[in-house]
């Protein structure tokens, strides 16, 4: 019996370190990320830019699938549906549009969300610099962004910086290897060149180049914002050669030549006449030329009588009451003929000399000269 009762309480420890009853573990559970969209905007499309743009879900259980419930898509774009919930395309005028899109998972939850979408006009085509806030004091390293593209493939762009500036090199931006312009620098003087070529059609508000310069004998500089026509110059051109855009600096202005007075006499007070001015060779010439022509064909005076009648008005002269014959010629002399009386309304004629007579010839008579000889 004593033997037995040893035995029977180590059998009763070894059962009741084992354990007769378990205790009920947790209950495992699976955690899921909530069903919802990868972005909630947009961002902002621009009119005549291609625009790409894509809200796709995440969470809850692929696959998905995502309609548009309510509102319409600026006009230009559209929406792709299906998993990836992209929208694209061309708009073709500003303004904003409100929407909403509806996702659908594979255990049939689903996620309703509101969008915006703004679309703007671009900015005009520019290279803006990111300019520092304060001094320039050593190697500052400055973006330049490309605004408003319109497809441009080829531009040069020129940026007058301040004195004392040194630029040290230029390096070219754009992500993918396909997307980075090629870019081509000089530097003459203050003013900073830079030609890009790009192979793709950059988006607007893109950076395409980093310029690095520094201050000439470390003496600080502030960079001023850029004056178009004043501070920068631009170029650019699409793949047909086709100017987008001009910026060239204001050309020179001549000041007008003062009109020059004429001296005036100093004993009238009044302008000294003009100095005639010599004729030119060919004119001078010319003139010779009319003269000499002038002088071949007028005929040399002569003092001959006049043959040509009186062209006295016959109506301002009174006919003679005590002539016999009316249309006898006047033997009158021409000292003693009284001018006719002038008519206002009808001009004198001038009087032609009266024709002049020789004397008559008489012969001498003859008479005989006695001889010498007194025969």
């Amino acid at each position: 019996m004593n033997r037995l009762f040893p035995a029977l309480a180590g059998a009763a420890l070894l059962l009741s370190a084992c354990g007769s009853s378990t205790t009920p573990s947790a209950t495992p559970t699976s955690s899921r990320d909530i069903l919802s969209f990868s972005s909630a905007s947009l961002g902002t499309a621009y009119v005549g830019e291609p625009y790409s743009g894509s809200v796709a879900p995440v969470g809850g259980t692929g696959p998905y699938s995502v309609r548009l419930t309510s509102g319409t898509l600026p006009a230009g774009l559209k929406f792709a549906g299906g998993s990836s919930a992209a929208i694209s395309g061309t708009p073709t005028a500003s303004g904003s549009a409100t929407f909403s899109l509806e996702v659908t998972d594979a255990n049939l939850s689903i996620k309703t969300q509101t969008f915006n979408l703004s679309v703007a006009d671009l900015p005009p085509l520019d290279f803006v610099p990111k300019l520092p806030s304060g001094e320039v004091r050593g190697e500052t390293r400055i973006p330049i962004t490309l605004m408003g593209p319109r497809g441009v493939r080829a531009a040069r762009f020129t940026w007058v910086l301040p004195e004392n500036t040194l630029v040290t090199g230029v390096q070219s931006l754009g992500g993918l290897e396909a997307g980075r312009p090629l870019v081509f620098w000089k530097q003459n003087g203050r003013n900073l060149t830079l030609d890009f070529g790009f192979r793709l059609p950059p988006k607007n508000a893109s950076q395409v180049a980093m310029v690095s310069l520094k201050p000439v004998n470390d003496k600080a500089v502030t960079l001023p914002t850029l004056v178009p026509t004043t501070t920068s110059f631009l170029l650019a051109q699409d793949g047909s050669g086709k100017v987008l855009r001009e910026v060239k600096p204001p050309e020179p202005v001549t000041p007008p030549t003062p009109a020059v007075s004429p001296a005036a006499d100093s004993s009238t007070g009044s302008p000294a006449a003009a100095p005639t001015l010599p004729a030119p060779a060919s004119d001078k010439a010319g003139s010779d030329k009319a003269a000499t022509d002038n002088a071949s064909t007028d005929k040399p005076v002569t003092d001959k009588p006049s043959t040509d009648k009186p062209t006295t008005d016959p109506a301002s002269v009174k006919p003679d009451a005590t002539s016999p014959d009316k249309t006898s010629p006047d033997t009158t002399k021409p000292a003693d003929a009284k001018p006719a009386p002038s008519d206002p309304a009808k001009p004198t004629p001038p009087q032609a000399d009266p024709p002049k007579t020789d004397p008559p010839k008489t012969d001498a008579p003859k008479t005989d000269v006695p001889s010498g000889d007194g025969k």
